[in-house]
């Protein structure tokens, strides 16, 4: 999502301010708080103004262009036979416990990995644990705008029942929607409840269920979220899930910086160890800020363009991040994936 986080650095005194920000093809229009949220509708250049006011009615406008881009998608099934994670893939949880990556069984016999989570060992009654794939819909058809996954869970008892849903959202995670639930017996894949041993599926106790996503076609930035509520009960696996459209970029194209203002973040995919640059023709100030994909904030430096940034001291764990780069007229926004090695 081209979210972003405007901030006030004039040099006048903040005391008893006032603040008149404008936003082009934003969420919203204008706001009169001091460091704003904004997400930006479309792709492109978004001219953005604000006026300072401080508190002997003294005012400063000033003006800077955000430049927007959008990461191609491409189709992917995700079997769990190669990763468990991506950079467009990640896990959250409210509680103690969490989806993990199972490596001894697979959907209907055919593999040996999936996606699973025990409820039967952890107690968090009412506690969830998400995992979280971001789908560009924007070029869906109807026919294919079908989210479709295997799923197995046994029952442990009507006192004890574990549900699975998935939800949606589309406007960077700010609200969801939910298309799919079930649990207890209604979610179960056998015959009668488990109640001894952790639940293991045999090749026969799986079920493929789907979900339709035609309301979301057209959308650039769909957030799903498989999402298992703990009830105590019993173990539960989810394997191939087919969502279209979605997007795991293997790297960043050049068009992530605009071409006018000769900037090339590199390299792009990087190691977490190693050092990126802000290369351009010539050596000027710029201002670096590096995020998280939900948007908070790591780092914010002044650098120059040409010069190494370490991201050792960072400690950042392999996947997608956001960043900005802040010249003296415009902000260029971006993403970075972090790898291993």
């Amino acid at each position: 999502c081209n979210v972003f986080f405007f901030d006030d650095y004039s040099t006048l005194n903040h005391a008893n301010a006032t603040w008149q920000w404008t936003f082009e093809h934003a969420n919203i229009s204008t706001s009169t708080l001091r460091n704003p949220q904004v997400i930006f509708n479309t792709v492109g250049n978004h001219l953005v103004t604000l006026k300072v006011t401080n508190a002997n009615q003294i005012s400063s406008i000033d003006s800077l262009i955000v430049s927007t881009t959008q990461i191609s998608p491409a189709p992917i099934t995700q079997n769990f036979e190669l990763d468990f994670l991506r950079p467009n893939l990640k896990i959250a949880s409210s509680g103690n416990f969490s989806w993990k990556h199972n490596d001894t069984i697979g959907a209907f016999g055919l593999s040996n990995k999936c996606m699973s989570i025990d409820n039967f060992s952890i107690s968090d009654p009412g506690k969830y644990a998400d995992y979280i794939a971001t789908a560009n819909l924007s070029t869906t058809d109807v026919n294919n705008a079908t989210l479709t996954f295997d799923v197995a869970y046994a029952e442990f008892s009507s006192a004890y029942q574990d549900s699975l849903q998935v939800l949606v959202s589309i406007d960077c995670g700010a609200t969801f929607t939910m298309l799919y639930t079930k649990g207890g017996a209604v979610l179960s894949t056998t015959a009668l409840p488990i109640t001894q041993n952790v639940f293991s599926p045999t090749a026969t106790e799986w079920r493929k269920d789907s979900v339709n996503l035609a309301a979301y076609i057209g959308n650039e930035n769909v957030i799903i979220k498989f999402r298992n509520i703990n009830q105590y009960g019993q173990a539960l696996y989810v394997d191939n899930i087919n969502i279209p459209g979605l997007e795991y970029p293997l790297q960043i194209p050049s068009s992530t910086i605009s071409e006018t203002e000769n900037f090339t973040l590199y390299p792009n995919p990087v190691s977490n160890n190693k050092f990126i640059s802000i290369e351009g023709k010539t050596t000027e100030a710029v201002k670096f800020n590096l995020y998280n994909v939900d948007g908070k904030l790591i780092d914010n430096i002044f650098t120059k363009s040409n010069t190494a940034i370490p991201l050792e001291k960072y400690n950042l764990t392999p996947g997608i991040y956001l960043y900005t780069i802040i010249t003296d007229n415009k902000i260029l926004k971006g993403k970075l994936i972090i790898t291993d090695k």
